[in-house]
């Protein structure tokens, strides 16, 4: 195989690499929009639970004069208290927070491999252009 040749696939075959990497820095790019959605969304779900429970919360210390016996406060309060404020939006609120958290975490891994395909992609274009050149040189002494 002559020397024009071997210049020749490797131009093709770092062509076809960078024609993958590139594919994969769309698909990378593509992956974290959507998660960039996807946080928005819960973002926006954990304020307003916040808020509701705020909401829940104000409802449940609200004094009720007209209120006869001790049921409202003996045992709805509790209840309201411990199991809903306390317990379930406690739970909720915990488990988007651990949902944020683990998008955060692979939107940095997506993040890094963006990086990393963007300097491969940048190492093949100097490649192809330094190729290129080496082929052109070469053809013009022929």
């Amino acid at each position: 195989m002559g020397w024009l040749t071997s210049r020749q696939q490797e131009l093709q075959n770092c062509q076809n690499q960078l024609t993958a990497a590139e594919a994969d820095a769309e698909r990378i790019r593509g992956e974290l929009a959507d998660l960039e959605g996807f946080r928005d969304c819960l973002s926006r779900a954990r304020e307003n639970i916040r808020t509701h429970r705020t909401t829940v919360r104000e409802f449940v210390n609200t004094d009720f004069f007209n209120w006869r016996g001790h049921t409202h406060s003996r045992r709805y309060l509790g209840i309201a208290q411990d199991r809903l404020i306390d317990r379930d939006y406690k739970a909720v609120l915990d488990g988007i927070q651990t949902t944020l958290d683990n998008i955060n975490t692979r939107r940095t891994v997506l993040d890094n491999s963006l990086l990393d395909t963007n300097n491969a992609i940048h190492r093949l274009r100097i490649r192809i252009n330094t190729l290129w050149t080496e082929i052109q040189n070469h053809l013009n002494w022929n």
